[in-house]
């Protein structure tokens, strides 16, 4: 194409011929589809988007449209020209090549191709034809999208050739965004999981919108609103009605935007905004009237502030009240995922790992500890992705393109004379340049066909040196090409590129694994298939199988795989050294970890030993959920075993003496917990609440069982001396008390007031309370003051529908008159007959009691 193409004027075509209508039709129709249909993320709609627009090139180039009326060249603009480097580059990758080339281009590949043979087969593979994708099904659409962008912003370049054309096709694509709008707003209403009526996503309907991910959502109203705030600048005197109208679009698409909660497409809206605002400040700036011209010198500094606001302030205070819900998706996440991209450039710097084959390739640069093993298809940080899976010349080339498209619009806003079209293409590139910092819109043909439309429509091909003019005969050529490719990229997706599931891969089909192992030589999960169709007829290959599933997708899926082959293989000691790493306490998501290996650890590692040396160094919360497990399945004394040997790893884990007493106490070997007790009170220990010693309760509560409670109280009495005076710890005092005074030692009354003073302070629970109210009792009897014993103890009558306190006090000081009142009261309750019986009792003894 490069020996037709040379500078030219302005491209006409005659007015109101088919020429201009048939491809303007069908121009409209992408525009308007591609994001209705599901935000044109799929394969089926890139190859419509694409014949589609093929076909309106076709028809005007043959029927003469899009030429230069003076020298009949078309024109192709610099987005055109860089949509087909992109898809020239993900074809190059689609050629097959032989072993030795594939060797060459693609090392990293090809040494993962070879060692994934010879572990399946035991063997040095014989030479053939390799493609340098890793994954040649994505590349092969990710080619089919970006043929349909070159395609669409061609025909757009075509089609739109004046100025009344511009503001034509800038409508055109605010009425779409108000379809989408509708479309979502139908399907809110219709509270359905599917989109238009028919397609249900693996995630339900979150947004108001046709795009299944909300950044998508959001990115495509941040990007029309912001070519409503140019086009409303733009009618702002030549049809104020106009301007109003889009102006409300863009406020309604702004509110979209906040809606869908995307951090990434507010920054780049309000970068977009403020790009709008300078052009007005410029415009206003040379008013005569004085007030104009003041607020035109301070707007552009407002608006930069504000798009450090949208940067900044939570969009949880905006219109969405949604949970931000990306917790695995982070901007340490997405920091770390580039890191990984970057350390996987030079192991493919020739031509790439393939175009989509992010989520093949990225795993074994990535610490999947920190990412919760979850699926990761693409980096969203488009820049940095293509680095990695086009390769680093095209991906420079790719941003090279797009510097010199903000290098030709900026300027603009700058001159005295600046075009109002160069606002809009200038705001465009700059959201859609931040977007890309952030999310992936080059791969939803919803967002960027709108894009490329409104730039092309605002591009002037008089002045703009951003267009390669060419003859129809190296056009026809071009066109030609891309025919050609969409037709060989649909034929092979539905032959050779078919997808094929990834988990029932069986070394009985030799020829289909040998397939899957030329198309993806990195994929881990093919490995694992493998490794698990294995096991019944080869315990050892299972095992290499899983060792090198796991470096090729060092995930924690992989790793629970790799630890059930070792167990498998008879070697349990490796299984407990992987199970351990997977959940050790100080990796990230270690409870999340082990929600995968729960199930297996009982079955895998019998022994008790083994088990103790994968818990004694993970949470205390997995301790407890396996803990759990073997009692409800096993029983308690194999419980019983593991804590027991985590306690000689560990002598440290407060847990494990807690578990043990517990479990002691559950099977009546209370001497045994209060050994063990005792044990972990002498060794001074913080427990689980920040206590010291802990322990103690424990041995306290168990020393009450025993019936020993005197022997309790010295013990908490010298804990209060030593200073480990703990609200709990004085509540457990406090439940060791008599509830009569005279079977309280004389030597426990100053521990007994001042557990009441340290743990009957608010706020406290109900049953503390009760604990407080009855002891407080116990005190002023003590003291003599039974009105306010008896006061108390009416208080818990009260509180806890329980008189038994109360009746014991009454019936102890013989107030029969308070007993009857009190049976009255209780007439036909549960505890009518124990207040019935005190009474009897303390009529036969009083003497001062009448009827």
């Amino acid at each position: 194409m490069n020996n037709g193409l040379r500078r030219g004027g302005d491209a006409q075509s005659p007015a109101g011929s088919m020429s201009w209508h048939v491809p303007s039709i069908v121009l409209a129709i992408v525009v308007v589809a591609s994001p209705v249909a599901i935000g044109g993320v799929h394969a089926a709609v890139a190859a419509g988007v694409a014949c589609l627009s093929l076909f309106g090139l076709w028809f005007a180039l043959i029927t003469g449209g899009g030429r230069q009326r003076e020298t009949g060249l078309v024109a192709f603009s610099i987005p055109a020209v860089g949509f087909s480097l992109m898809a020239v580059a993900c074809l190059i990758q689609l050629i097959p090549v032989p072993t030795s080339v594939y060797r060459l281009l693609q090392p990293a590949g090809y040494e993962a191709w070879l060692t994934n043979w010879e572990v399946v087969f035991g063997e040095e593979p014989q030479s053939g034809l390799h493609l340098m994708s890793m994954d040649p099904r994505a590349t092969s659409e990710h080619a089919l999208k970006w043929i349909a962008l070159a395609a669409t912003t061609s025909l757009a370049g075509w089609v739109i050739t004046d100025r009344h054309r511009r503001r034509l096709w800038l409508g055109l694509v605010l009425v779409g965004g108000l379809v989408v709008t509708a479309v979502g707003f139908i399907q809110n209403l219709a509270d359905t999981d599917l989109f238009l009526g028919f397609y249900e996503a693996e995630v339900g309907v979150r947004g108001i919108s046709t795009f299944v991910s909300t950044n998508h959502a959001a990115s495509y109203f941040g990007l029309l609103a912001v070519i409503g705030a140019a086009y409303s600048l733009d009618h702002l005197r030549r049809s104020p009605p106009k301007a109003s109208l889009a102006a409300g679009a863009t406020v309604l698409f702004l509110l979209l935007c906040a809606f869908h909660d995307s951090d990434g497409a507010l920054l780049a809206t309000a970068l977009g905004l403020a790009v709008v605002a300078v052009a007005a400040a410029r415009r206003f700036s040379k008013s005569r009237n004085k007030l104009r011209r003041r607020i035109a010198s301070i707007a552009p500094g407002l608006l930069l502030l504000a798009a450090l606001a949208a940067m900044l302030i939570p969009t949880d205070w905006m219109l969405a009240e949604q949970a931000r819900g990306i917790e695995d998706m982070s901007t340490e996440v997405r920091v770390h995922m580039m890191k990984g991209a970057a350390t996987a450039v030079p192991d493919h710097a020739v031509v790439g790992t393939g175009a989509g084959s992010t989520e093949r390739v990225i795993s074994p640069y990535l610490d999947w500890h920190e990412l919760r093993g979850r699926t990761i298809p693409t980096i969203e940080n488009e820049p940095v992705e293509w680095m990695m899976t086009l390769g680093p010349v095209a991906g420079l080339t790719a941003l090279a393109l797009f510097a010199l498209m903000l290098a030709r619009t900026l300027p603009h806003l700058w001159r005295r004379r600046s075009r109002k079209g160069a606002v809009t293409a200038a705001a465009i590139l700059v959201t859609v340049g931040t977007i890309a910092m952030f999310h992936f819109p080059f791969q939803a043909l919803g967002i960027t066909i709108v894009a490329t439309v409104a730039l092309e429509a605002c591009l002037d091909r008089r002045r703009d040196r951003l267009f390669l003019w060419t003859t129809p005969r190296v056009a026809a050529l071009f066109l030609l090409g891309l025919t050609l490719a969409v037709a060989g990229l649909l034929t092979a997706r539905a032959t050779v590129l078919q997808p094929g599931a990834e988990t029932d891969y069986q070394l009985e089909e030799p020829e289909r694994v040998e397939r899957a192992l030329h198309l993806h030589p990195t994929d881990g999960m093919l490995m694992t298939a493998l490794s698990l169709d294995a096991r019944d007829e080869d315990e050892q290959q299972a095992l290499e199988m899983a060792r090198r599933a796991f470096e090729l997708r060092p995930r924690p899926q992989q790793q629970v795989i790799l630890a059930r082959s070792y167990a498998i293989a008879d070697d349990p000691e490796s299984a407990a050294k992987w199970y351990a790493d997977l959940i050790h306490e100080d990796r990230d998501h270690a409870n999340h970890h082990f929600g995968l290996v729960r199930d297996r650890l009982r079955y895998d590692l019998r022994d008790a030993d083994l088990r103790a040396k994968v818990m004694a160094e993970t949470t205390e919360r997995n301790i407890t959920r396996l803990t759990r497990e073997i009692v409800n399945e096993e029983g308690r004394f194999p419980a019983i075993e593991m804590h027991l040997a985590i306690i000689d790893l560990r002598g440290d884990r407060v847990l494990s003496h807690l578990k043990l007493i517990d479990l002691y106490q559950d099977v009546e070997q209370e001497l045994l917990a209060e050994v063990y007790a005792r044990n972990l009170v002498n060794q001074n220990l913080e427990g689980p609440d920040g206590e010291r010693p802990a322990g103690l309760e424990e041995l306290l509560d168990l020393l009450d069982g025993l019936g020993r409670e005197q022997e309790a109280l010295n013990m908490a009495d010298r804990a209060f001396k030593a200073g480990y005076a703990t609200p709990e710890l004085a509540r457990s005092i406090l439940s060791l008390v008599s509830g009569n005074p005279e079977n309280v030692h004389d030597d426990h009354w100053r521990l007994i007031e001042s557990a009441i003073d340290v743990g009957c302070q608010p706020p406290y629970e109900g049953g503390e309370r009760r604990v407080c109210w009855t002891r407080r009792a116990v005190v002023a009897e003590a003291d003599g003051d039974i009105d306010n014993a008896e006061s108390l103890l009416r208080r818990v009558e009260r509180a806890y529908d329980d008189p038994r306190p109360l009746v014991n006090l009454l019936s102890r000081h013989r107030r029969c008159r308070e007993l009857a009142t009190l049976k009255r009261a209780w007439e036909g309750e549960n505890h009518h007959g124990r207040i019935e019986s005190a009474l009897d009792d303390c009529v036969d003894y009083s003497d001062e009691f009448e009827d």
